[in-house]
């Protein structure tokens, strides 16, 4: 939702031309960077620290497992971490998704004025509060299995974006994406046409 979202949150910002190409890439390094930390931080506790449960429960015990192994300092540190991940998230589902729709009706029908005071927005909000009451009762797996595919789907298509955005043609000769740049949603998208065949 971070990187649909970006493009609302610049033109929010003002930035306009080439010019500011720059800071966005800043920006976006930055942050992707911090994730990947994060995630990989995570994924070596979990991998070193044997814990039961699920949800919300599991980050306690991970969490207590990290304060016997570094001291009380440790588990309060990754308290406060995974309550800004999980916060953070849930606070991006519920801005950017309206806004994201209601700059779609916005673009469609032409209407004017400020985003977050139209109709389609109160909507979408009102959607994003009641929809997901429906699935408290579906089973983890089948959530967690369509989340996965969804997920998994997401990322050849960001790389063909990327690299459909990065053409000259379309956004100017001065914009476009050198070359060492484009390799790297080039290779994600081979990797991800691979991997049937692997599996197979």
């Amino acid at each position: 939702m971070t990187l649909l979202s970006y493009g609302n949150w610049i033109e929010e910002d003002g930035r306009r031309g080439p010019g500011m190409l720059r800071s966005c890439r800043i920006d976006l390094a930055v942050g992707n960077g911090v994730t990947a930390v994060f995630g990989l931080c995570v994924i070596v506790i979990g991998s070193q620290i044997e814990v039961q449960g699920s949800g919300a429960a599991l980050a306690t015990q991970m969490a207590e497992r990290l304060g016997e192994a570094v001291g009380p300092a440790g588990e309060w540190v990754f308290l406060v971490g995974f309550w800004g991940a999980v916060f953070s998230s849930q606070l991006r589902v519920w801005q950017s998704i309206p806004y994201m729709f209601a700059d779609f009706v916005r673009l469609q029908t032409g209407v004017t004025g400020d985003v977050r005071s139209s109709k389609a927005y109160c909507f979408c909000v009102v959607l994003v509060a009641i929809v997901p009451l429906f699935l408290l009762n579906a089973p983890v797996r089948q959530i967690q299995l369509a989340y996965g595919i969804v997920g998994a789907c997401f990322l050849p298509l960001l790389a063909l974006t990327l690299l459909l955005n990065g053409r000259g043609q379309w956004v100017g000769q001065q914009s476009r994406n050198p070359l060492w740049i484009s390799i790297a949603p080039a290779a994600c998208l081979a990797f991800c046409a691979a991997l049937p065949l692997l599996d197979g």
